[in-house]
């Protein structure tokens, strides 16, 4: 369980890292 929550935790973060890029790109 906890292995999942730190993997879920991962995406997540890897996740608003590309947003925060994307943003960053059109902006």
């Amino acid at each position: 369980m906890q292995a999942k929550f730190s993997e879920k935790q991962r995406a997540i973060t890897s996740g608003q890292t590309i947003a925060l890029y994307i943003q960053d790109e059109l902006v």
